[in-house]
């Protein structure tokens, strides 16, 4: 599976290396996919729009087309499709940009899911005071399983953001080997 963001928008592209088939499959009307594998035979696709409104789905590599769960965020209150399957792991983490449209306050937010339940919190340790806005944002973010600390990634520092878990303590930064960028947890 693949999908360049801006270019494939809403559609990704699946290689089936028995057959050698390529095929790209229409998933929404985004602007912008991110995919990322959430263990066995599935993973998930952020599908981000204009900034109003922002859907995360689940799929199976096999039926990549075929929706088995989506949450929808449209602002502050993100709601998981009932119809569907419940979310697999304790709890799913993915990391959006929404508009003053949807939120008021226009900014990077930590969406997490637990099975039929979604809350949603804004980064505010992502601001102007420590960040280019027009030149970096915020790619990524995984759990440490040990710890429950959320690892971000942000495009283009020498460093990742580590958030304990709960807002329990302060944030902090660990650098990246020789100061390089584009870290992704």
């Amino acid at each position: 599976m693949s999908n360049l963001g801006w270019v494939d928008r809403g559609s990704l592209w699946r290689f089936d290396s028995a057959s050698s088939r390529v095929e790209q499959i229409q998933l929404s009307d985004a602007k912008h996919l991110v995919l990322q594998a959430i263990g066995g035979d599935e993973f998930t696709a952020v599908h981000q729009f204009d900034g109003s409104r922002v859907e995360i789905t689940g799929h199976a590599f096999g039926k990549p087309g075929d929706v088995l769960r989506r949450v929808a965020v449209t602002g502050w209150a993100p709601k998981v499709d009932g119809r569907l399957a419940p979310w697999p792991h304790a709890v799913s983490h993915f990391v959006t940009w929404l508009n003053d449209a949807a939120t008021g306050a226009a900014g990077y937010y930590l969406i997490s899911v637990t099975g039929r339940e979604a809350a949603i919190d804004r980064l505010d340790w992502f601001d102007g005071s420590s960040y280019d806005l027009g030149y970096q944002s915020v790619i990524a973010v995984r759990k440490v399983p040990e710890s429950g600390e959320l690892v971000f990634g942000v495009q283009r520092p020498s460093h990742l953001v580590v958030i304990p878990p709960a807002d329990s303590g302060a944030v902090r930064r660990v650098g990246l080997n020789g100061g390089y960028g584009n870290a992704v947890p």
